[in-house]
């Protein structure tokens, strides 16, 4: 993290600036938690993705402001550090923030790469957005699959600092549900020993010692729900309890306050059709009193295969996009981009997806059999971005537009 972030703040009377982060990727959190260690002062840190924040949220010690906040902040005096998932966004707020104040200096924190490991093959729900539950049977299998081993945990950490001195930060899950892994603990005691940040995301719908966890936290702690009631957080999230969810968030709370610490809990709301309104406000507010991020996000059909035609929707599939997503139509159609598409998806250029066997998976989009390659240990990063970069899978999904680019 260090050699990445230094010359990032070589920059002349950083002290006598008023810093601020935007974005709240890996990159951002990174940075953040790096200027920290420095001693350096970072007045405030938003991204447009939270809902309305309160006075009383912050991460590491620092303030979470509303995106408009910043803006009316901004002087000749002023520091943006932009952490966006791609250059593109970056582009998109610095011309922002130039065009309300010209005298603002912006940064722009890119080339870093991203590491999702599946350390559980396993999950507790079966959503029906999700692969888990919508991959083609025929394509692909979830059951019989396993629980990564430290060793094999730790020998894999080896060779990403190896190969990849800009990784800043290990995210514990793809597919499964970290909260099933018994080493999670441990895991995240290892990632913070060699200088990154870990990034979990659970559904928080299951009986778990949140103590041993939270005595190391991780650094981004993604709570994943889409309602507030029973009746119609089951709809989405299915075979979930949203008493248990909310009775662990509020358990979460009461060790911060027990261990005099913070964990930066972001709570992160599916929008569906029927969990707007008073759903929304009611898992809102909720975030508001335990000093908990809101962060609303449409929500996705997540299934390459399916949408690429390269898989059949199944009755199921077409009923559930049919009732819950707005845009079902241009879910269930097969429509050719418009615009020849042509470059590198940023998954083939930055990030890494490692099952909890140690096979790489070409995308958390894929769940497919022709989407597994050899054992990340056995198999050189070149040849892993060849794999990725020329794949016949991502030939489909850049048809249809779904390529994510710099």
């Amino acid at each position: 993290m260090s050699c990445y972030f230094d010359e990032a703040i070589s920059i002349a009377n950083l002290n006598e600036k008023s810093i601020y982060i935007y974005g709240a990727s890996v990159s951002g959190v990174s940075l953040l938690k790096y200027l920290d260690k420095k001693r350096i002062k970072v007045t405030g840190f938003s991204d447009v993705s939270f809902s309305k924040v309160g006075n009383d949220i912050a991460f590491f010690g620092t303030p979470v402001i509303d995106f408009d906040v910043l803006l009316n902040c901004l002087d000749d005096k002023t520091l943006v550090f932009l952490c966006c998932s791609s250059e593109k966004k970056a582009q998109h707020y610095q011309s922002v923030i130039l065009e309300k104040c010209s005298e603002a200096q912006c940064v722009i924190i890119n080339n870093y790469d991203e590491v999702y490991i599946d350390i559980s093959g396993r999950c507790n729900l079966r959503c029906r957005s999700c692969q888990v539950a919508t991959h083609h049977k025929e394509s692909f299998s979830y059951s019989g699959r396993g629980l990564m081993s430290f060793e094999l945990f730790c020998k894999i950490l080896d060779k990403v600092q190896m190969e990849l001195p800009y990784c800043l930060g290990i995210f514990l899950f793809n597919y499964g549900e970290p909260l099933l892994s018994p080493d999670l603990p441990r895991m995240i005691h290892e990632i913070h020993s060699r200088g990154m940040i870990a990034i979990i995301s659970s559904n928080l719908s299951l009986e778990y010692n949140f103590d041993s966890l939270l005595i190391d936290p991780p650094d981004i702690f993604k709570i994943s729900i889409s309602g507030f009631s029973q009746k119609v957080y089951e709809t989405t999230h299915n075979g979930g309890n949203i008493y248990l969810v909310k009775s662990n968030m509020y358990r979460i709370r009461m060790i911060e306050d027990k261990l005099k610490t913070r964990v930066n809990v972001v709570v992160g709301y599916h929008v569906y059709n029927n969990n707007q309104g008073a759903e929304y406000i009611a898992a809102e507010d909720l975030c508001k009193e335990l000093g908990f991020l809101f962060q609303p996000r449409k929500a996705i059909f997540c299934n390459i295969p399916k949408q690429a035609g390269i898989d059949p929707f199944s009755k199921s599939d077409i009923e559930f996009i049919s009732e819950y997503y707005p845009n079902s139509r241009d879910i269930l159609t097969i429509n050719q981009s418009k615009e020849t598409i042509s470059g590198t998806c940023r998954n083939a250029l930055n990030r890494l997806f490692i099952d909890y066997n140690g096979d790489v998976f070409l995308c958390f989009m894929v769940m497919h059999n022709g989407g597994i390659y050899k054992s990340y240990l056995q198999t050189s990063l070149k040849d892993i971005r060849m794999w990725q970069k020329e794949h016949w899978i991502c030939g489909k999904c850049k048809d249809i537009g779904f390529i994510s680019l710099e």
